[in-house]
């Protein structure tokens, strides 16, 4: 049997009921019930199941948020759903592992980036990076949501030891200054 589908006929297999959130990107091969007159119970009898928040978050928003063309308010959306519901998955590993890898993280410089590639403004990453990091932003009406969330992807709010490295090959390649003896003796 087929049923609705975003105007087009699926199969039953193909198709999950509504699981009681929002899709910002419309990834999921939701049921039409308002086509089927809201018969969610005969659905579920037939053995449809209902799409939960941990599954959307592991098998949906991955694989989509890697393509480069999501735009960044769709992103933005994503972030914010996420932070929103970070309760439901902060014990969940596969969740955590999938989520990590993901180019979720919204940076100043307009692009997304996997969590583990950004920092936290702070004057301890902008002193030992000279600068030079992807910093996270947060948007204003979710603020702590979205750090909790970013914080538990790995986003960090000290520099990393290997991009203090990283940094200091740099700068001990650079003929020698006071400035630049200073700036060295500063990160370390």
């Amino acid at each position: 049997p087929l049923f609705p589908s975003s105007g087009k006929l699926r199969p039953l297999e193909a198709l999950v009921l509504p699981g009681g959130f929002d899709d910002p990107l419309g990834l999921a091969e939701l049921v039409d019930l308002t086509a089927l007159g809201g018969r969610q119970e005969f659905l579920r009898e037939l053995g449809m199941r209902a799409l939960d928040f941990p599954t959307y978050a592991v098998s949906h928003l991955p694989a989509a948020l890697r393509e480069n063309s999501v735009p960044a308010h769709k992103r933005q959306a994503a972030v914010e759903l996420l932070s929103s519901r970070i309760g439901e998955l902060r014990d969940n590993k596969a969740a955590r592992q999938a989520l990590v890898l993901t180019p979720l993280v919204l940076t100043t410089d307009g692009s997304s980036r996997v969590a583990t590639e950004c920092y936290f403004d702070t004057s301890a990453v902008r002193d030992c990076l000279d600068g030079d990091a992807n910093f996270a932003e947060l948007p204003g009406d979710r603020n702590a949501a979205v750090r909790d969330l970013y914080t538990w992807l790995g986003v960090s709010d000290k520099p990393r030891l290997a991009d203090v490295v990283r940094t200091l090959q740099e700068l001990s390649g650079r003929p020698y200054s006071s400035l630049l003896a200073g700036r060295i003796q500063t990160i370390l």
